[in-house]
């Protein structure tokens, strides 16, 4: 005879709650097929519970059980006999429940875990958000990054924008020119009585294809030429890293929302746009230089006209 056999007659009264703070109904408790069966009185089953998972918890009675750690039910027994019986199939007796102290440090320990594996994801797209923002960045509306460069320029120049009607058609004029070499997107030039922020620098893209030109680059230039190759240097150094980009990386997760959306007109985007100005990651020259030279061709080619003598006076006077 197994020893599930021996029991298979007991029987014992006991008090059942599905939740701990719910009154407990008086109830039948016998043992089923290597279950605990919970019955009414009138012989309607409430609860099987497999005794390999049964659970003891703190109480008033003799024994206590829940069918596992983490179900709300409760069964209080006082019957030795039944007690007897369950201990009897389950060596050592049933399975204590942590104590509230061990319960807290477990529950910890998840909380832990869960942030753990939540940093980690996070960490995750850090690393993988340059690459993702590289990709996404020239696939932004061109009217958005072309907003984006106007507002970036015109923060970084402030009250040092140099700006005459005038001044501006001849700009126009060559933005035309270096836009049709290029076979690109609009070109827009700008000129800003600023420093540069390093001697080999004579212009800087932003975003758009928007290009600004310092006025003692514009000073000591003879020709237009020398002003359209400054243009086309800041052009290819765009090319290999896209201000667009940059700007979206520096800005970091907002960045990527933004990319993802398309919507470039975040105060923190156009910051990070001027920062990329103000000291700009410039590719060494000789990486620009094939580009430069492409271009210069192409214009030299195009058979436009060079400006009228005083377009190019105006453009010269531009910053007063």
């Amino acid at each position: 005879m197994t020893a599930l056999a021996r029991y298979d007659l007991l029987e014992a009264v006991g008090w059942y709650a599905e939740r701990p703070e719910r009154e407990p109904v008086e109830v039948l408790v016998s043992f089923g097929d290597a279950s605990l069966t919970i019955l009414r009185f009138d012989d309607t089953p409430l609860a099987h519970w497999p005794l390999g998972s049964l659970v003891e918890t703190p109480g008033a009675a003799p024994l206590t059980l829940a069918p596992d750690a983490d179900a709300p039910e409760r069964l209080a027994l006082s019957d030795a006999e039944m007690i007897a019986a369950i201990r009897a199939l389950r060596p050592g007796g049933a399975r204590k429940q942590p104590s509230a102290a061990r319960a807290r440090a477990r529950r910890l320990a998840r909380r832990a875990a869960a942030l753990a594996a939540a940093a980690l994801a996070l960490f995750a797209l850090w690393l993988a958000t340059p690459r993702l923002i590289d990709a996404l960045a020239e696939q932004t509306p061109p009217d958005a990054r072309a907003a984006l460069g106007d507002t970036a320029i015109a923060r970084f120049a402030g009250d040092a924008a140099c700006d005459t009607v005038a001044g501006r058609r001849a700009l126009i004029a060559l933005g035309k020119r270096l836009s049709a070499a290029q076979g690109g997107g609009p070109v827009v030039l700008r000129v800003a009585a600023l420093p540069a922020p390093a001697p080999e620098v004579q212009a800087l893209a932003a975003p758009g294809g928007r290009v600004v030109l310092f006025a003692a680059t514009l000073d000591a230039a003879e020709s237009e030429d020398a002003l359209l190759r400054a243009a086309a240097a800041a052009l290819a150094q765009a090319a290999l890293r896209s201000p667009t980009a940059a700007a979206l990386r520096d800005a970091g997760l907002m960045g990527l929302r933004l990319a993802l959306t398309g919507d470039l007109r975040g105060a923190g985007l156009t910051g990070a746009a001027v920062a990329a100005l103000r000291a700009p990651a410039l590719a060494p020259p000789e990486a620009v230089a094939a580009t430069v030279a492409h271009t210069m061709a192409a214009l030299a080619a195009d058979g436009a006209p060079a400006l009228p003598e005083a377009s190019w006076r105006a453009l010269k006077a531009i910053c007063g």
